[in-house]
């Protein structure tokens, strides 16, 4: 049986790329996702559905309008204020953000807080949790035995013992990149390892810094004397306080930067 490149479907001759879940790519293809077929190493770590989402932005942004354009620019000189190991960087003071996955190998562009319209939590293609506009994160982030997420399990599933990938998806309002992410977990793991409980604390932290940047862009701040805003914007963080989503620290900063002391 001939094989053919699962994006395009054409048939493949021996000018083929090997990606996740034995799926193969015509070299055409791997162009247009933005590799290199002939020293393109990251084949294995990636899915037919990131080729689709990079080859459908590449496309739809032949057209950059100069705002995205700056702010593809400023991802080389993004200032680092925090980050989750190497995978989640935020640059607080421009209130950007970019990813790359565990290995280096593919960086994403920096995007805007405000981008940001919801993310989930993805094991093995299965939503665990979510967020973003209208919406909080439920169960204070926590994961309970065998990677279920308290107060936020998406039904009575039966439990896998084994997780083979993680990853936080994050939906965003650009059209020509409605979509990154943050690779996490790449490789089949016991939901009793080190290496699956490091994955869901790096889960946790980058969950926890989507939340606080969600509700960050929403902040009033060219009316700082106006007195029912602040107050509502003072208990918003200090529910997040609450649900341990920002420190007592942060939000006594933040405090103090509404009521302008």
């Amino acid at each position: 049986m001939d094989l053919c490149c699962c994006i395009c479907g054409n048939k493949l001759g021996m000018r083929k790329v090997m990606i996740r879940e034995k799926n193969y790519l015509c070299y055409e293809c791997v162009k247009k996702a933005g590799f290199n077929p002939l020293t393109w190493m990251g084949n294995l770590k990636t899915d037919k559905e990131e080729i689709l989402n990079r080859i459908s932005g590449k496309e739809a942004g032949s057209d950059k309008n100069l705002a995205d354009q700056t702010i593809k620019e400023s991802s080389k000189k993004l200032s680092v204020s925090k980050n989750v190991g190497n995978i989640f960087m935020v640059d607080e003071d421009n209130k950007l953000w970019t990813c790359q996955d565990p290995f280096g190998l593919n960086k994403a562009s920096a995007h805007r807080f405000e981008e940001i319209l919801s993310f989930e939590l993805l094991e093995d293609g299965e939503q665990i949790i979510k967020g973003g506009v209208g919406s909080a994160v439920a169960g204070g982030l926590a994961f309970g035995a065998l990677g279920a997420v308290v107060g936020a399990t998406t039904g009575k599933k039966k439990l896998k013992s084994t997780c083979s990938k993680m990853r936080i998806k994050i939906t965003l309002n650009d059209i020509q990149h409605p979509v990154e992410y943050v690779n996490i977990l790449q490789m089949k793991v016991s939901k009793n390892s080190a290496a699956y409980k490091k994955a869901t604390k790096q889960a946790n932290e980058i969950l926890s810094l989507l939340e606080v940047m969600v509700q960050q862009k929403n902040v009033v701040t060219d009316s700082p004397m106006t007195s029912g805003s602040t107050a509502d914007e003072i208990l918003k963080y200090k529910n997040l306080m609450d649900q341990g989503i920002i420190t007592e620290e942060e939000f006594s900063q933040k405090k103090k930067q509404l009521l302008g002391i």
